[in-house]
């Protein structure tokens, strides 16, 4: 009798066990959705905390982070690219290039965004500060974020700035966004505790400053044998100088004359 009892009981527990295969089958992660490469990185770099390589793939939500000496540019699946200056955090929240929809979250650091034209229908790319979201068209801007304050710099193009409402997260509610502010090429935003300030004509030594901070020099050898194979230095700085100088003189004659930059009516 024992032993039939315990036979009872085993085939019990196996049943049972084998019924919970659809549901650890339904709870097993999805596969990483694959959002761009590694093309250039300096020195200290990581991906998930692990130490980044060239060529690298990067997905969703994979956290990418530089040091004080480090460095990293990745190239987008959609054409689109993000640099990294040093001691820099962003995590790539969705890059879906089929649906242009692309969504990242900077916590602290320096960030230049190249953006390809956004086209279809509901396309988006943002990006989300603690103070602030940056939505683009398709345009080349500078983030500089800390935990006070977000400084947006528009080399071309214009980028949607939308504050946050002081301790309601990254999410932007519909008072926020009625506060949106559109940036124009050639100046500079700032977003801080006393909300969004006015924006103004950039500067040529803040924007080489910026370029400088999120450049890859060409042909720097890496510890380890890398070497990054990123656009030049020089000549990004000198097309950034450029971009700024070309509208330069059309902004500040809009200014004189009265123009500002418009600001979303309230929905």
């Amino acid at each position: 009798m024992v032993n039939s009892w315990l036979q009872r009981k085993t085939v019990v527990v196996l049943c049972f066990l084998l019924s919970l295969q659809p549901v650890f089958a339904q709870q097993a992660p999805p596969p990483a959705e694959p959002a761009g490469e590694v093309n250039a990185v300096l020195t200290n770099a990581t991906r998930n905390a692990a130490p980044v390589k060239l060529t690298e793939t990067v997905t969703w939500n994979d956290l990418l982070k530089t040091d004080t000496t480090g460095r990293m540019r990745v190239g987008l699946r959609d054409g689109s690219s993000l640099s990294l200056g040093s001691d820099s955090q962003i995590t790539v929240l969705k890059h879906d290039p089929a649906a242009q929809q692309t969504s990242l979250e900077i916590l602290y650091g320096r960030l230049r965004s190249r953006v390809i034209k956004l086209l279809k229908p509901g396309a988006k790319f943002e990006v989300n500060t603690p103070q602030a979201t940056a939505g683009v068209i398709g345009t080349d801007f500078i983030l500089l974020v800390d935990a006070v304050k977000t400084t947006i710099i528009v080399i071309s193009g214009v980028v949607l700035v939308t504050p946050h409402a002081l301790g309601a997260g990254i999410t932007p509610t519909q008072a926020d966004q009625a506060r949106s502010v559109h940036v124009n090429s050639g100046h500079t935003l700032e977003v801080g505790p006393s909300g969004v300030g006015v924006a103004v004509v950039t500067s040529k030594a803040l924007l080489q400053e910026n370029l400088l901070q999120t450049s890859i020099p060409t042909q720097i050898v890496q510890k380890g044998g890398l070497v990054s194979h990123g656009s030049h230095l020089v000549r990004n700085v000198l097309i950034g100088l450029a971009a700024a100088g070309a509208v330069a003189g059309g902004v500040v004659a809009g200014t004189q004359g009265g123009g500002k930059n418009p600001r979303i009516p309230p929905r």
